[in-house]
C-alpha cells in the first residue's frame, strides 16, 4: 500500500478495501468513481484547489485530534489508529454542526479500549479548559513540513518562520520552534509535553494538528490558515497581528471537539468502509451501498 487515490466500491464487504489494490495516480483517476485519497504526497495527488470539480474523493490522513495517539488508558502503546476522513478538502467543513452521535461512536471505542476508564474523549486531556490569555508571552511555533509549505501553501517553511517570528518579537514574545519528532520520539515528546516543559502560553501553527492538542487544555492558539483543524477555536493570524487574541469558553471548545468527531475514524472503520453508513458527507455512497 502507498499514497494516492484508492477506488471505493460502496458495496465492498471485507476487512480492507485496499487489499490487493494499487492506488491511482492523478493522471489516471476516473471522475465517475469515488476515491479515498491516502496521505498528502504531492506526486500522488492533485495540488489542493486544482482537482477536477467532478472528482469525488475523501481525504484520509492523520487525526485532527492528536490526543487520540497520546499514551493513555485508551491507547497504551501510542498507536496511530485514528485518522481524519474529510470530503474533498483537508479539513472538516468550516460550518459543520456538532453531532453527538459521532462523539458517542468514538466514546464507545475509547471506553472499550480503556477497559472502562475513559467514558468521553475529553477525559484524554483531563477535560476542556477555557482559553487563558498569555502572560509570560513565550510562544511555541509549529510549522508545517517544508514540503507542505512549498507544495500547498506557496511559500517556504523558512519564509513562514521568518514572518511568524518577526511578528512575535514585535509584540514582545519570546519563542521556541518545535521540531517535528518521529512517531516513536513523539510518544514522550508530544506538543503538550513541550508546552509544559518550556512554560509556553501561546501556540502558533500553520496546518499542523498540534494546535488541536493545545486548544482544549486552555492554551491560546494562533493559526495562519483556514485549513487548520483548530481554526474554530483559535485566533486568526490577521487578528493576532492587530494585537488581539480570542478566548473560547469550555462550551465552545466542547462543541468544536464534537464537530471533529464526525470526521474522526478508527482504522477498522476505514478499512471496512463502515464509515459510509454514517459519515456526514457520504450519503451518496450509502445510497449506492444499499441499492438493489
Amino acid at each position: 500500500m502507498g499514497w494516492g487515490y484508492y477506488p471505493i466500491d460502496p458495496k465492498y464487504k471485507g476487512l480492507d478495501f485496499r487489499a490487493n489494490v494499487m492506488p491511482t495516480l492523478p493522471t489516471s483517476v476516473d471522475t465517475n468513481r469515488s476515491y479515498a485519497l491516502v496521505g498528502v504526497e504531492p506526486a500522488c495527488m492533485f495540488k489542493p484547489g486544482t482537482e477536477p470539480q467532478e472528482l469525488d474523493f475523501f481525504h484520509w490522513d492523520n487525526s485532527m485530534q492528536p490526543w487520540l495517539r497520546h499514551i493513555t488508558p485508551a491507547n497504551r502503546t501510542g498507536h496511530k489508529l485514528w485518522s481524519r476522513l474529510t470530503h474533498k478538502s483537508w479539513c472538516m467543513p468550516q460550518h459543520s454542526l456538532p453531532d453527538e452521535n459521532h462523539r458517542h461512536r468514538i466514546n464507545r471505542r475509547l471506553h472499550s479500549e480503556s477497559q472502562g476508564q475513559i467514558r468521553d474523549i475529553a477525559q484524554l486531556w483531563g477535560g476542556n479548559k477555557e482559553t487563558v490569555l498569555p502572560k509570560r508571552k513565550h510562544a511555541l511555533v509549529c510549522a508545517s513540513s517544508p514540503r507542505n509549505h512549498r507544495e500547498f501553501f506557496n511559500e517556504s517553511q523558512e519564509q513562514w518562520l521568518q514572518r511568524v517570528t518577526e511578528e512575535l518579537v514585535r509584540q514582545g514574545y519570546t519563542y521556541t520552534i518545535r521540531h517535528k519528532a518521529s512517531v516513536q520520539g513523539r510518544k514522550t515528546n508530544q506538543t503538550t509535553d513541550q508546552i509544559k516543559r518550556e512554560d509556553c502560553d501561546l501556540v502558533v501553527a500553520n496546518y499542523s494538528a498540534c494546535a488541536s492538542e493545545a486548544a482544549p487544555v486552555g492554551v491560546a492558539v494562533v493559526t495562519t490558515t483556514e485549513q487548520s483543524p483548530a481554526r474554530a477555536v483559535s485566533t486568526s493570524w490577521e487578528t493576532f497581528c492587530q494585537g488581539t487574541i480570542q478566548q473560547y469558553d469550555e462550551q465552545a471548545i466542547d462543541r468544536w471537539i464534537t464537530r471533529l468527531c464526525a470526521y474522526t475514524w478508527h482504522r477498522q472503520e476505514l478499512d471496512t468502509l463502515e464509515w459510509i453508513d454514517t459519515h456526514p458527507q457520504a450519503t451518496h455512497l450509502k445510497a449506492k451501498r444499499y441499492e438493489a
